[in-house]
């Protein structure tokens, strides 16, 4: 019944990613748009992205609350703890995916080292995103211990993670037209390619957000079955 539940939820997900991202593509072209139309901040697909990251943000901290109430005693370095942390993680990351936090930390560097506008420093946002993901990694590895309680996820984990790296990379490439002018060497086509890029970008981020949400519901399931403990 679990493994049904578990399948359900998703397959529902990413269901509804796949519908959303089609009707975005599809309604712009419809309409004489970009395709990317309707990825860009403030479309409906960053609003998809931001209850997406709300929903693995509640998710794990359902975990952490049910780790919490199993035990009878516990320390500042308990291991359960992590999942406050990706519980709080994710919540950055919804109220960044609204607010652009990482926008805003790229006009503080270049504010406060005068930067001049370059191919380079015009990425320093998709770079600050790509930290994003090494941050959580490391977290996650200083808990491994913990991780290594919900092995049969870990996989679900990697794709997720896999997803997320590869929309940092394509974001790097489409954030302007210069790289993908040196490969093409057509100003025009160039720039039809960094839309459809950038779709692409938006489509493997809302599609990370539907593993991870899958991944994280298992781990709530088999977290229910610990028994309670005196330590972790």
């Amino acid at each position: 019944m679990e493994q049904m539940t578990r399948q359900c939820i998703f397959k529902l997900v990413l269901s509804f990613d796949v519908a959303a991202v089609v009707s975005a593509v599809g309604w712009s072209l419809l309409r004489g748009k970009r395709p990317s139309r309707y990825f860009n901040e403030g479309g409906y697909i960053s609003w998809i992205s931001f209850f997406q990251l709300l929903a693995c943000a509640i998710l794990a901290w359902r975990i952490f609350k049910l780790h919490k109430g199993k035990l009878t005693f516990s320390t500042p370095k308990s291991s359960y703890r992590l999942w406050s942390i990706i519980a709080l993680g994710f919540l950055f990351l919804a109220i960044d995916e609204v607010v652009e936090i990482h926008e805003r930390i790229e006009d503080m560097i270049f504010q406060s080292l005068n930067l001049e506008e370059t191919s380079f420093t015009r990425r320093i946002d998709d770079l600050i995103v790509g930290s994003y993901g090494l941050i959580a990694v490391g977290i996650l590895y200083f808990y491994k211990e913990e991780i290594k309680k919900y092995s049969q996820v870990i996989p679900i984990f990697v794709c997720g993670f896999i997803l997320m790296f590869a929309m940092v990379i394509f974001d790097l490439v489409s954030n302007k037209s210069d790289l993908l002018f040196l490969l093409i060497g057509d100003e025009s086509f160039s720039e039809i390619i960094k839309h459809w890029l950038r779709a692409l970008e938006e489509t493997l981020k809302i599609f990370s957000e539907g593993v991870f949400i899958g991944a994280l519901y298992r781990c709530l399931q088999i977290s229910r079955r610990f028994p309670a403990v005196s330590r972790l």
